[in-house]
C-alpha cells in the first residue's frame, strides 16, 4: 500500500518523541501502525523491546497479522498484548509480589456472579423480592458501580479512606436505603476478601494490581521498564483511567509513547473508558498531534453526512474527515408509522438486492440495542433471507466447556472454591449441601486444600466426603498425566465427570461433544503457536487463559447478511449498511436514570452521537437510515410514540414532515384497535404471540 503524506509523517516521526495519532474511520490505520511499529523496533537499542498494547483480543490478533503481512515476520523485539494480557503477564512473573500464591485462579464471569449472590444472600438479601426491586438490588449491578470506581482509581480495599464515598455512590446510583447500602457494602467488601482467601483475581485486578505495584514499588517499576524501549498504544480512546495510569507510570520520563485513537469513535464510556485520556496524554507527554483524516472506505456522500453529525460534539479534538473516492449517493432516510411496516420493507429491499446479485455478506443491519434484532428476524425469515446475529452465545459460556476449564483450574489450585461449586453437578454423590460444607471449610480454614482433606468436615456427610476425595484424586492424576487437552477432554467424557452421558437428548449431546472437542483443538493449536514463539507453557496454562477471553462474534458465511449492534460492528465494514432505530429513546438511547453523567465520567449524548457516527462509517457504498413512530418490543410499551432522532436533523434531514406523518398514522390506528392491527401484522409476518 502506498502511503499518503499524513501516513508518511506518522511513520517517519522521530522515534524518541511521543505523538498522538488521531486516526479517523477507514483511514488505513492498521497498516500505518504496522509500518510505525517496524520502524520503532528497528531503531531500538539492543535488549530493548517495543511493547504494543491494544483494547481487545480481536484488535491484537489483527495487529499481529498486519505486522506479519507487512514484514513477513514479527520482529523478536516486538510484543503485542491487550492491557489485560499484559497485566496478567506481570502478575504471573511474580505472583507472590502481588500477594498471591503461585497457582492463583482467574475468576470468570460465572464465578463472580455466583460468589456475589451467595455472599449477598448470606448477608440478608431476600431470595424473593418485588420485581420492581430486582434491578436495584442485583449484586451484579452493585459490582458494576464498584468496578467503575476502581477503574477511576479508587482503592476499594482502603476502607478508612474510601468507604463513605463508595457507600454514598452505591446508595445514590441504586436508590438504596441505609440498611440496603450496608448490605451492598458487606457483599462487595466480602467479595474482595473472598478473592484474597481463595487465591483468586478477577479481570479488574489484572489492571489495578499492576498499577498499584508500579506506583508503590520503584524496584518493580524498574523491572517492568527493563526490557521496554518504546510503547505503542492502539484504540486509546477506549482506555479507562487505570489503563492510562499504567502507561503513564511506566513511560513518563522514561521512553517515548505513540498513542493511536479517535475520540470520534469512543463508545465505551459506560464501562469506564475515558475519552479525556487522549487530551491527558497530549498534556502529560507534551505529545505532538498527528492526524489520519482521509477515509479510504466510504464514498464522499457517506463521509460528509457522518462528518455533519459528529461536528455537533463540542469536546472533540479538531479534525476534518474527507474522502477522495466516488461521490456516491446520499444516505437515505426511511420513516414509518410502525416497526412492522419498517421491517417488512427492510426485508423486501434486501431480498431485491440479493436477487439482483449483491452477495448477502455485503449487507449489514446495525442498531443500538440487541432487542431490535427480535423485531427484524421474523421479517427476514419470512423473506427467507439468511442471516447471522453477531454476539451469539460464546463457546466459553456453554456449561460443558466451562466444566472442562473449571476442572483444570481446580486441579491447579485446590483452594479454588469457585471452580468446585461449578463442578458439583459432575461429582456423583456430592451434592449442593456437601459442596457448601466443603467451601465453608476452604474459605475459613487457613492453608486448607482439597488435596489434603481431613477425616471429617463439619456438616459434610461421609458419602459426600468419599465422593469428593475420589474425584479429586482422579482429577489430580489425570491433569498431571494427560499430555494434551484432547486427552483431558477424553477423560472428562469417559471418566467420572461423564460429561456427555448426563445429557439425554441426542442432538444436544452431539452439540456438546462438538463444542468441547473444538475447545481442545483451539488449545492445542494455540499451544503449538506460542511454544514456537519461545513461550514456556503447557496446555493447562492455555485452558485457564482461553476461557477468560472475549467471546468475539459468531461467524457469518458468504450466504448471510449480518445483524449487529453498533458496538459489536466497531472495526468492521460492509458495502451496504442499514442503520435501524434512529428514534429518540433508541438512538440516542434514553440516559440511565440511576447514574449521573458526572459519575459515569462521560457525556451521554456525545457518546450516543459517536455511536451514530461509527454506525454510518461502517458503510462503503450505500447507507440507509430508518425511523419508526412505534416499536412493539417484547415487554415494552406498545403505545409509546417515538420522535425522530435529533441526530437526523443534525445530519441535515428535515424531520417535520416525518413527525406529522407519524402523528397522522398514529391517530388513524387509534381510531380503531391498535392491538388488532398489531396482532394482524404479527400473524402476517410469522411472529408467535
Amino acid at each position: 500500500m502506498r502511503l499518503n503524506d499524513q501516513q508518511i509523517e506518522i511513520v517517519e516521526f522521530p522515534s524518541d518523541q511521543s505523538c498522538l495519532v488521531i486516526a479517523g474511520a477507514g483511514s488505513g490505520k492498521t497498516t500505518v501502525i504496522a509500518q510505525k511499529a517496524l520502524r520503532l523496533a528497528k531503531e531500538l537499542p539492543a535488549g530493548k523491546n517495543l511493547q504494543m498494547l491494544t483494547f481487545s483480543n480481536k484488535a491484537a490478533k489483527e495487529m499481529k497479522a498486519r505486522v506479519h503481512r507487512v514484514n513477513g515476520i514479527i520482529p523478536q523485539n516486538v510484543t503485542i498484548d491487550t492491557f489485560h494480557s499484559f497485566g496478567l503477564k506481570l502478575i504471573k512473573d511474580d505472583p507472590q509480589g502481588f500477594g498471591l500464591g503461585l497457582d492463583f485462579s482467574l475468576l470468570n464471569e460465572t464465578d463472580v456472579k455466583r460468589s456475589l449472590r451467595s455472599l449477598a444472600h448470606a448477608y440478608g438479601l431476600p431470595k424473593k423480592m418485588d420485581p420492581a426491586d430486582k434491578k436495584r438490588m442485583n449484586p451484579v449491578n452493585w459490582l458494576n458501580t464498584w468496578s467503575l470506581k476502581r477503574q477511576a482509581g479508587y482503592d476499594v480495599k482502603n476502607h478508612a479512606k474510601n468507604k463513605d464515598f463508595l457507600c454514598e455512590t452505591l446508595q445514590s446510583t441504586h436508590r438504596l436505603s441505609q440498611s440496603e447500602t450496608e448490605l451492598a457494602w458487606k457483599t462487595l467488601s466480602g467479595y474482595e476478601a473472598l478473592k484474597e482467601h481463595t487465591n483468586s483475581v478477577d479481570f479488574d485486578d489484572l489492571l489495578y494490581l499492576p498499577l498499584l505495584r508500579v506506583s508503590r514499588d520503584e524496584s518493580f517499576l524498574g523491572q517492568v521498564r527493563d526490557n521496554i524501549g518504546a510503547l505503542l498504544v492502539d484504540e486509546a480512546q477506549d482506555n479507562n483511567r487505570i489503563q492510562y495510569g499504567l502507561i503513564a507510570k511506566i513511560a513518563r520520563g522514561y521512553c517515548a509513547v505513540t498513542v493511536v485513537g479517535d475520540d470520534d469513535q469512543s463508545i465505551y464510556g459506560w464501562r469506564g473508558a475515558e475519552v479525556k485520556n487522549l487530551k491527558r496524554f497530549q498534556s502529560d507527554f507534551s505529545a505532538t498531534t498527528l492526524r489520519l483524516e482521509q477515509n479510504y472506505r466510504s464514498t464522499q456522500a457517506i463521509v460528509n453526512v457522518a462528518r455533519d453529525l459528529i461536528q455537533h460534539n463540542e469536546e472533540r479534538i479538531h479534525k476534518s474527515p474527507f474522502s477522495d473516492g466516488p461521490v456516491g449517493d446520499d444516505p437515505t432516510l426511511n420513516a414509518y408509522p410502525d416497526h412492522w411496516q419498517m421491517v417488512r420493507e427492510i426485508a423486501e429491499g434486501i431480498s431485491r438486492q440479493i436477487h439482483s446479485g449483491v452477495p448477502a455478506s455485503d449487507i449489514a443491519i446495525l442498531y443500538r440495542t440487541n432487542r431490535m434484532a427480535s423485531l427484524l428476524e421474523p421479517a427476514l425469515r419470512r423473506e427467507r433471507i439468511p442471516y447471522h446475529v453477531v454476539g451469539g452465545m460464546s463457546l466459553f459460556d456453554r456449561a460443558e466447556v466451562a466444566a472442562i476449564t473449571n476442572a483444570v483450574r481446580l486441579a491447579r489450585n485446590p483452594q479454588d472454591s469457585h471452580a468446585l461449586k461449578s463442578l458439583t453437578q459432575y461429582i456423583d454423590g456430592f451434592g449442593d449441601a456437601s459442596c457448601y460444607a466443603v467451601c465453608d471449610w476452604l474459605e475459613n480454614t487457613p492453608g486448607a486444600s482439597l488435596y489434603d482433606l481431613p477425616e471429617s468436615i463439619d456438616h459434610l456427610p461421609k458419602k459426600g466426603a468419599s465422593a469428593l476425595r475420589a474425584f479429586i484424586g482422579d482429577l489430580q492424576s489425570e491433569a498431571l498425566l494427560c499430555h494434551t487437552a484432547v486427552d483431558f477432554v477424553e477423560w472428562a467424557i469417559n471418566g467420572p465427570m461423564a460429561l456427555l452421558d448426563r445429557e439425554k437428548d441426542d442432538q444436544i449431546r452431539e452439540k456438546k461433544d462438538q463444542c468441547i472437542r473444538m475447545l481442545a483443538h483451539n488449545i492445542q493449536e494455540e499451544l503449538i503457536e506460542r511454544q514456537a514463539a519461545g513461550e514456556s507453557l503447557s496446555w493447562r496454562d492455555i485452558a485457564v487463559e482461553i476461557a477468560l477471553r472475549e467471546s468475539g462474534q459468531t461467524e457469518g458465511t458468504t450466504q448471510q447478511i449480518t445483524l449487529s449492534t453498533i458496538h459489536r460492528s466497531k472495526g468492521l465494514e460492509w458495502p451496504h449498511v442499514l442503520v435501524v432505530g434512529l428514534s429518540e429513546g433508541l438512538m440516542p438511547l434514553d440516559a440511565r436514570s440511576d447514574i449521573s453523567e458526572e459519575d459515569a465520567g462521560y457525556s451521554h449524548i456525545e457518546e450516543e452521537r459517536r455511536l451514530g457516527y461509527v454506525g454510518i462509517t461502517r458503510a462503503k457504498v450505500s447507507c440507509e437510515l430508518f425511523h419508526s413512530a412505534r416499536y412493539a418490543f417484547p415487554g415494552g410499551d406498545d403505545n409509546k410514540i417515538y420522535e425522530p432522532s435529533r441526530f437526523l436533523s443534525e445530519m441535515g434531514y428535515s424531520c417535520e414532515n416525518v413527525m406529522q406523518a407519524d402523528l397522522d398514522s398514529v391517530q388513524e390506528k387509534q381510531s380503531g384497535s391498535y392491538n388488532e392491527v398489531r396482532m394482524a401484522m404479527n400473524k402476517a409476518m410469522g411472529m408467535v404471540l
